[in-house]
């Protein structure tokens, strides 16, 4: 991403909000997977 924004192909983007945040939100486990993980380690 950051090889791109600092590209000339780049130069259209402008006003937007772009979030990096290293794929913590690509996988959300509902709560039911949680709660069996968690017994898992008990």
């Amino acid at each position: 991403m950051v090889a791109f924004l600092a590209s000339e192909d780049a130069g259209f983007i402008n006003g937007e909000t772009i979030v990096c945040n290293g794929g913590s939100l690509a996988h959300q486990p509902h709560s039911h997977d949680l709660a069996q993980y968690l017994e898992g380690l008990g």
